[in-house]
């Protein structure tokens, strides 16, 4: 994605007045998730987006960005756009990795290039989910124990391997957490619940989520991990 913003930018193919819509991977329902997020009324630019950063540090910016750019449609099966016989649904991720990173090579770019005040340290891009945790927790029981890359356990299709990567959560804990100890396991059950505060009920999009009955992640224990259900999840309030 880096190379993809220095390009566009040293072709002067877009510069700071354009809308971020313009931007590989920014939508129409990413850009109004980020105009409430950073309180931008109408055509949030390039220069506008930037400029709700300057000062800000990179976990700052990480929570911002991670808690804007939720997936409508987080953890939740949904149909594979590609010709799979293999696999018909897979697991979405809580955060939307092409906007995600895009934002963050645009940050990264305009820290070294464009003069604005940035001053967070490291940034760092989506993880690179591996096969297992894209597919498994979409399969039925039968499928699933036909595979040779998931089991079912707890209720739940998940990646034989343990080593496998998941995706991260957005304000909650990941597709995937390891534990200790049973006070370990139930922080991260904690961490998980949406809290129904008024952030919650101002948000438009967590409110829409509450009225469809959509509920709090869900887990499955397998010896020191928990896997994440896919299910109808309710999207963190901003």
């Amino acid at each position: 994605m880096y190379n993809y913003i220095k390009k566009i930018f040293e072709d002067k193919t877009i510069d700071t007045r354009r809308n971020i819509k313009e931007l590989k991977g920014i939508g129409s329902y990413v850009c109004e998730r980020l105009q409430y997020s950073l309180n931008v009324k109408r055509n949030l630019t390039i220069d506008k987006f930037l400029k709700k950063f300057e000062g800000k540090t990179s976990k700052e910016i990480t929570e911002t960005l991670k808690l804007s750019l939720q997936n409508k449609r987080s953890n939740q099966c949904v149909d594979v756009k590609y010709n799979s016989l293999s696999y018909k649904k897979y697991h979405t991720r809580d955060i939307n990795k092409n906007s995600y990173d895009v934002c963050i090579a645009l940050l990264n770019y305009s820290k070294r290039n464009l003069g604005y005040n940035l001053i967070f340290g490291r940034l760092v891009y989506t993880k690179k989910q591996t096969l297992d945790t894209k597919v498994c927790g979409c399969l039925t029981k039968s499928r699933c124990s036909k595979s040779n890359i998931c089991e079912y356990k707890d209720k739940n299709c998940i990646p034989i391997n343990k080593n496998t990567i998941g995706f991260e959560g957005s304000g909650r804990p990941g597709q995937k957490e390891s534990f200790i100890n049973e006070s370990q396991r139930n922080e991260i059950l904690n961490k998980s619940k949406i809290v129904k505060n008024a952030k919650f009920y101002i948000d438009p999009d967590t409110t829409t989520d509450n009225l469809m009955k959509y509920y709090n992640p869900r887990f499955s224990k397998d010896n020191q991990n928990l896997w994440r259900r896919a299910g109808k999840t309710l999207r963190s309030p901003r």
